[in-house]
């Protein structure tokens, strides 16, 4: 492989982001959530991980010649620089520590909402799972387990106030399926994934929405009325709409409207987009395979003409 086609595929690399901008939205919606959120992440972490495996990669070979103290004595520079020059392996080094930066940015961001959440539901009294927050504030969520602690649903009072009792039992099958099904995991992989690539927010973005659809669905098939759920989740969006004094619908992160309509009327299934997905995810196996493989084969010749 020559220098330009090395390039080549790192641009590939990079850019494979880009096919997930329409891509992702519509395998969120138009997939089984269950599928929907396998594939989403799948296609971020392999995206996030390769991309910045390689840069990483493609930096340390490529910097032998700049920093030869940190390489092995047997490595030939030149030999190195003829397949990988150091240009590229500069720039390589640049971006994959920004990247680097981004990413423990947003796993302490994580950390330290984690330690948030456990501290609000530390010292409230408990009902099983349930812990209510005595605030007329509009509040759901759920507050994944630990070690030693239970996983916990927190709703304030002022949201149960604002439900009737089935819309109630539906907002807790909701976040109960957040707990049971582990939906944190997904949505901080996907989140890590967004801070290592920036390019791969959309795909945050969707896997958000498609946790929120089989929460949905999970509570759809407790209360056995989709009706009802539709109506607790829009019921919620508008008073806390409105407490804010804002204008739109907006209930976390996830799109209210497309939420309620797909519990209402159902979308056709469109396995497209997931195909589309899991075939770039792919493809991006491949460039990193190509490239790990480029690499290996430029170390071993800058140690026989290194000897």
């Amino acid at each position: 492989m020559t220098a330009i086609g090395l390039v080549v595929l790192l641009f590939l690399l990079l850019g494979l982001p880009i096919a997930a901008i329409g891509a992702a939205p519509r395998c969120a919606r138009s997939l089984s959530p269950i599928v929907a959120t396998a594939v989403l992440t799948t296609f971020a972490v392999s995206i996030a991980a390769g991309t910045w495996t390689v840069l990483v990669l493609v930096a340390y070979v490529g910097t032998a010649g700049l920093v030869p103290a940190f390489h092995p004595a047997d490595w030939s520079a030149p030999a190195i620089a003829t397949g990988l020059p150091l240009p590229v392996a500069i720039g390589a080094a640049a971006l994959a520590t920004v990247l680097a930066g981004r990413g423990a940015l947003g796993l302490a961001r994580t950390l330290r909402s984690d330690r948030a959440a456990i501290t609000t539901v530390d010292g409230l009294p408990v009902a099983g799972d349930l812990v209510v927050l005595p605030a007329p504030e509009i509040v759901a969520y759920a507050v994944p387990a630990r070690t030693g602690r239970r996983g916990r649903i927190v709703v304030s009072a002022g949201m149960l106030r604002t439900l009737t009792a089935p819309q109630r039992r539906a907002l807790l099958a909701h976040e109960r399926a957040h707990l049971v099904h582990h939906h944190h995991r997904y949505l901080r992989a996907a989140y890590l994934a967004a801070m290592l690539n920036p390019l791969l927010g959309p795909v945050e973005r969707a896997v958000d929405q498609a946790v929120e659809r089989w929460a949905d669905d999970a509570a759809v098939r407790e209360v056995g009325d989709r009706a009802t759920v539709a109506e607790a989740i829009g019921v919620a969006a508008v008073v806390e709409s409105v407490a804010r004094g804002g204008a739109t619908l907006a209930a976390g992160h996830s799109d209210v409207v497309d939420r309620v309509r797909d519990l209402l009327d159902r979308p056709p299934r469109r396995p497209g987009a997931g195909v589309l997905l899991l075939l770039v995810t792919v493809l991006a196996w491949i460039v990193v395979a190509l490239l790990v493989v480029h690499t290996h084969g430029l170390v071993e010749a800058a140690e026989l003409s290194g000897s």
